[in-house]
């Protein structure tokens, strides 16, 4: 029987009413196919130390990567992403003026590249001449160099060895790399952005212009943005702040603040492709993002409304499809998909015009900018389309920013859609989509309200002396948002004061030099003690309070919540079974979240509260969570009693 794909993808047989994929279980002789992989690429054993595999295939066909391609990442010490690309992960620092003698390279290396004057208009000819960076330039850290030069190696051995073509990048040192293009990856995305090597620095950051890393910056919905989702039998609809904060159980922690919580697939949302036709589709994961500085409200003919951030993905109903667009580019006149409730009846459709899968839209009446009152928003992660419905009108989900590279011919030759994981994420992190254009008007606008000027009116330092408004002086000082629209969008970013070398602080943050959680808190602390603008009480109350405090009920509504799995065979269960053995192999089982997640910050919360004297409630939260994480790993049976406790 041939089985055709639904319009989710998922494939379901006629006669039996079961989903079905194309794997079937095969006998392999996995020495066989090592060493005819050895053989095609004319490797010996002895080119690489160890070849690691990995236990089993999860993606949806359990398509396999040819091995040929893990003995070639073994020779040249790489390893591989889920996708089948090698990436380097880096944390973002802007910078908008570079000497090509601070990055490692030369004068001559940037006039290869097209740059001709210094930020002066002097003719570029020396190595210690200051340039002003071209917004998708990047600058490299040496970990990152040495590990794209390997890369480099991995794929031209890969296009000799095993596709019988001509070697790309033959590389031979560091400055090999200066001109090559990369992708820029945010994390939690399914977006890329392309970026060009034009240096190096021994910092452990990634250096790029800020309009770089905003166009990977994620953008969200305000928290009472409301969502349908369907969960088991019936549709719910509820806030995106409620549906995301109740799953937040353990959530992963990036540099930029982010709150990421995988799930399981189990919940789908209404949601839309590209020629307008309706699914629903799982959420694979849900995210909480400190907030920007200003949101844009999107009104409509009927009444509906909805805030996201600037450069949100809004969707566009074009010539009978739906196209993207971003939400500070919607016009008043625009048709957007509406998405009705499915509570509701459906949206009269005499007043609606429609796409080719028939869904009714509404017109756009307003679009406008307003500050935010809120301090973080919300997203979610959906499944293939991509898309799910907010207040009742059809949008896309959120983007994110960037945090890893990896070479242009890496990812466009060896990433696949087929070895991505069909489980909770599994296209997270993925580059399903790349831009190879910034466009300053779609980035966050926090990267338009930098100043670009070169210094500071006397009127500025006039005015703050006389405690002005703000808003007065607001014209003194040209910002980016100033350029948006003309020619000098993409330069023309001065600064005020220059430095000797944009490496010259540490090289790695303390953040990863220091120890434990306590020794982080002690150096912070410390610091606060030293500013005189600095309450070190303060800091500490916000830090059980924001961080803590946070992860502990976290992780304790995660030990609550928790699955139990076999130690032999993994076979999970909601309740530990009564016989504290597997029914599947008889094995041991074991839980899944331990007591030392939960409560590895009790202690350090509890002194930090004490040392720095924080408020009475603070110290009371923390002891009731001390008591209750008691209550449920003290053992009362083996609890050694004195006298003193009966009197």
């Amino acid at each position: 029987t041939v089985c055709e794909p639904d319009e989710a993808g998922r494939v379901v047989c006629p006669r039996c009413e079961w989903e079905v994929t194309a794997a079937t279980r095969q006998e392999i002789d996995v020495n066989d196919a090592y060493r005819s992989a050895m053989e095609t690429v004319g490797e010996r054993e002895s080119a690489f130390e160890i070849l690691k595999g990995v236990q089993g295939l999860t993606s949806r066909n359990k398509t396999p990567e040819p091995i040929e391609k893990g003995v070639l990442r073994a020779k040249n010490g790489v390893t591989s992403f889920k996708d089948g690309t090698v990436r380097y992960d880096m944390t973002d620092l802007p910078v908008t003026s570079v000497r090509p003698e601070e990055l490692d390279v030369t004068a001559d290396h940037f006039r290869e590249l097209g740059y001709e004057t210094d930020i002066d208009g002097e003719p570029l000819r020396h190595d210690d001449q200051l340039i002003e960076l071209r917004v998708q330039d990047i600058v490299l850290s040496d970990g990152a160099a040495e590990h794209m030069l390997k890369t480099a190696d991995f794929v031209d051995d890969l296009l000799e060895q095993f596709y019988g073509l001509d070697r790309f990048y033959e590389v031979n040192e560091r400055d090999d790399l200066v001109g090559e293009l990369v992708f820029g990856m945010a994390p939690h995305t399914s977006a890329a952005t392309v970026g060009r090597v034009v240096g190096f620095t021994s910092a452990a950051v990634g250096y790029a212009h800020p309009y770089f890393h905003a166009a990977k910056r994620r953008n969200c919905f305000h928290p009472e943005t409301e969502i349908e989702y369907r969960e088991g039998a019936g549709w719910h609809r509820e806030t995106i702040e409620t549906f995301v904060e109740d799953r937040l159980d353990n959530p992963e922690t990036d540099d930029f603040g982010t709150l990421v919580e995988e799930l399981d697939g189990a919940i789908e949302v209404p949601s839309i492709d590209e020629r307008g036709i309706r699914s629903t589709q799982s959420v694979t994961a849900v995210s909480k993002h400190p907030s920007q500085e200003h949101l844009i409200r999107v009104e409509t003919q009927r009444g509906r409304s909805i805030r996201v951030t600037p450069d949100h993905t809004m969707l566009r109903v074009v010539d009978g499809g739906v196209r993207k667009i971003a939400a500070n580019e919607l016009a008043v006149g625009d048709m957007v998909p509406a998405s009705p409730s499915r509570r509701n009846a459906p949206i009269d459709a005499a007043a609606s015009t429609s796409t080719d899968g028939g869904v009714a839209t509404d017109e756009v009446t307003s679009v406008s900018f307003l500050e935010s009152d809120v301090e973080y928003t919300y997203n979610l992660t959906v499944a293939e389309t991509h898309t799910l419905a907010a207040n009742d009108l059809s949008v896309a989900q959120c983007d994110g920013d960037e945090d890893c590279v990896m070479l242009l011919m890496d990812g466009l030759l060896n990433f696949s859609k087929t070895y991505l994981p069909d489980q909770r994420g599994g296209r997270m992190d993925a580059p399903l989509v790349m831009s190879s254009r910034i466009d300053p008007s779609e980035i966050d606008d926090e990267a338009h309200n930098v100043d670009i000027v070169r210094e500071y009116p006397r009127e500025l330092y006039e005015a703050s002396l006389e405690m002005a408004d703000p808003e007065s002086v607001e014209d003194l000082i040209q910002i980016g948002e100033d350029t948006l629209g003309t020619d000098d969008e993409y330069h023309g970013f001065d600064h005020t004061h220059d430095t000797t070398d944009i490496a010259m602080g540490p090289d790695l943050s303390a953040y990863k030099t220091l120890g434990d959680m306590m020794e982080k808190m002690d150096a912070q602390l410390e610091l606060a003690r030293k500013l005189r603008a600095v309450d070190e009480t303060d800091v500490a109350e916000r830090v059980i309070e924001y961080h803590f405090l946070p992860d502990i009920i976290g992780n304790l509504r995660a030990f609550s919540r928790q699955e139990t799995r076999c130690l032999d065979c993994g076979e999970k269960y909601r309740r530990m079974p009564l016989s504290g053995e597997c029914r599947e192999c008889g094995g041991r089982v074991n839980l899944t979240v331990h007591e030392g997640s939960v409560s590895k910050y009790v202690d350090t919360a509890i002194e930090v509260a004490d040392r720095f004297g924080c408020r009475p409630y603070t110290k009371q939260r923390l002891k009731v969570l001390d008591q209750s994480l008691e209550s449920i790993f003290e053992d009362d049976t083996n609890k050694q009693s004195g006298i003193a406790d009966f009197m």
